[in-house]
């Protein structure tokens, strides 16, 4: 899974896996950057609002807990370059990130690289494949096209290599009086629901009345507990609920021992690791 951070002049990756098997393979972290070559000095970033909230329920201490915070819609990098903008978003699962050249700039002034990785490489299919300690970003085959009187008119567009890890974008012939829009995506995964230590996910669903049920492993004393069952460092059985005004509610949140049984009218119950008390 990967977190995405964005700062003045890069996308960072901070890749992570946690690692509940034993089978001797440690948990780690690793962060790989795409960072913009020479960017403009005029560079403004700038967020724009989507109108939803996000909700964080880390630790015991309720009134820690944050919900309703707006995040933004896409993170708009102005004139990164010259005449050139970088806009980073989500889509599904994904992160996508899109380049407008405006009328008069050069997409050859486009230029990134990558750093604190293994390799890159360009494959057959057109994409961008980052070679990582945890193995491999694909980036897509870029997609360029103009909008021209209300259509749409698709133009030939790759990634060019410029240097040992270094790209930019190679295009066709276009309409040099109408801006011109680059666009890739890449997979990208966060959550923010646990607590300090050894917080594993091992199962999550989603109910017809909209609740999310998680399950999985903690041995953080401080995971978030609401209306507990027993507590403990076990494995821990979690519900989160839209409350109608935008914000989640943490139902219950319980780290449990032994096994608890879960049916169809409400009851939970729940199996997974066993320490013994």
């Amino acid at each position: 899974r990967y977190t995405l951070w964005l700062t003045a002049d890069s996308l960072v990756f901070d890749s992570g896996w946690n690692n509940p098997n034993g089978d001797g393979m440690a948990d780690g972290r690793d962060v790989s950057r795409m960072v913009c070559v020479k960017p403009s000095q005029s560079c403004r970033v700038r967020g724009i609002a989507d109108g939803s909230s996000m909700h964080y329920f880390t630790g015991n201490n309720s009134r820690r807990w944050h919900t309703g915070l707006k995040p933004s819609k896409k993170i708009i990098y102005d004139k990164v370059f010259k005449k050139a903008d970088l806009t980073v978003y989500g889509e599904g699962r994904e992160t996508a990130y899109t380049w407008t050249v405006h009328v008069g700039g050069n997409p050859g002034s486009i230029d990134f690289k990558y750093k604190d990785i293994h390799g890159t490489r360009l494959d057959p299919d057109g994409s961008l494949v980052i070679e990582t300690k945890f193995g491999e970003m694909t980036h897509a085959a870029p997609l360029a096209y103009q909008i021209i009187n209300g259509k749409r008119l698709t133009v030939t567009s790759a990634f060019r290599e410029k240097g040992v890890n270094r790209y930019g974008f190679r295009v066709g012939s276009y309409h040099k009086s109408f801006p011109l829009i680059i666009s890739s995506r890449v997979e990208v995964d966060a959550t923010y629901f646990g607590a300090g230590a050894d917080n594993v996910v091992e199962a999550m669903t989603v109910d017809d009345r909209g609740n999310v049920y998680i399950v999985g492993t903690s041995a953080s004393l401080d995971f978030p507990l609401y209306h507990p069952y027993q507590s403990g460092r076990e494995t821990f059985v979690s519900r989160l609920s839209d409350g109608g005004d935008g914000r989640f509610r943490l139902d219950f949140s319980a780290v449990i021992g032994g096994r608890l049984p879960w049916t169809g009218n409400g009851n939970r119950y729940s199996s997974g690791k066993e320490g013994g008390c």
